[in-house]
């Protein structure tokens, strides 16, 4: 769906002139209220290397 709407921005329309797919009757540009937040955190898992740091810092390991 993103690169369909994608597609429609760039050769001109708005996001007000797209029908949304699901509801059909609320434009693109309707964003919903939402009550919650997801996040995920990751779990880092240092028993399988044991020569590794366990010491996180800010460069990827």
């Amino acid at each position: 769906p993103i690169a369909k709407i994608a597609a429609k921005l760039a050769v001109g329309y708005t996001l007000d002139e797209l029908p949304n797919d699901i509801t059909r009757e609320t434009p693109a540009s309707f964003e919903p209220s939402i009550d919650y937040v997801v996040t995920k955190v990751p779990r880092f898992t240092f028993e399988k290397f044991p020569t590794a740091d366990p010491v996180l810092t800010t460069s990827m390991k």
